[in-house]
């Protein structure tokens, strides 16, 4: 929908703005063009910086916990209101609602995922509904897609990058799947920063809601075949774990 996508990429575009004003490494918005997205022949396309990366730069490396700890204290300050956790709620429907045409996948997995779906909706369908979960729970800006492994180095530093996830939600969202070893390095950094360290149960949810959020990437290979085997991978991880109870 050119609608929503629009939203999407123009609350990206704000929020990094925003960031970058505050003095938080980011790539930021190009100055040379009005910071809205731009819909050209069908495709809506936004402009940044050009960042000047560094030879050691390998895409997707992941960077120490202290990084996500230091944005997440940035965001809390973001004043615009955001969807609740939008990759999950705005998304995610409509890939489980085609889940049974994808490849590799079974009618068994489209029962379990439409499951495990409703059971995670009752907690996480809206900032209320999660409040009322887990009272006392504060929410607020996160990145909405690994921003420890969202990140560009240049040649002055680590930036943090794609933002297009940007949502309201727990910062446990933001450390999803991730091992004990980096929950326990971000909750380090979250004490010494100030902030509350994460919720073990809150994590097991966001755990199931952003697998969940990858099996239904299983609809977006036709379009991206380069996500074929990766996600195969992780639709096999997603059977070994016990159904959301």
């Amino acid at each position: 929908e050119p609608a929503r996508q629009a939203a999407r990429q123009q609350r990206e575009l704000d929020v990094v703005d925003w960031l970058d004003r505050r003095g938080v490494p980011v790539v930021p918005p190009s100055p040379r063009v009005p910071r809205a997205p731009v819909r050209r022949d069908g495709f809506s396309m936004t402009f940044w910086e050009l960042a000047d990366v560094a030879p050691d730069h390998e895409a997707y490396r992941g960077v120490a916990m202290s990084y996500s700890a230091e944005l997440h204290r940035a965001l809390a300050d973001y004043p615009a209101e955001l969807p609740f956790l939008a990759p999950f709620n705005d998304g995610l429907p409509d890939m489980l609602a085609a889940l049974g045409t994808a490849d590799g996948v079974t009618t068994a997995d489209v029962d379990r995922a439409h499951t495990e779906f409703e059971t995670l909706r009752a907690v996480l369908s809206d900032r209320a509904a999660f409040e009322s979960a887990f009272p006392g729970v504060p929410v607020q800006a996160v990145q909405g897609d690994g921003p420890s492994h969202n990140v560009i180095r240049t040649r002055s530093g680590i930036k943090f990058a794609d933002f297009e996830d940007i949502t309201c939600g727990p910062v446990e969202w933001d450390v999803a799947l991730l091992d004990s070893q980096a929950v326990d390095e971000y909750d380090a950094a979250a004490k010494t920063l100030g902030m509350r360290v994460t919720d073990p149960e809150i994590r097991r949810v966001m755990d199931y809601a952003r697998r969940l959020q990858f099996v239904g990437c299983m609809t977006l290979v036709p379009q991206l075949p380069v996500l074929a085997t990766g996600l195969a991978d992780t639709l096999d991880q997603w059977r070994s774990t016990p159904p959301l109870r």
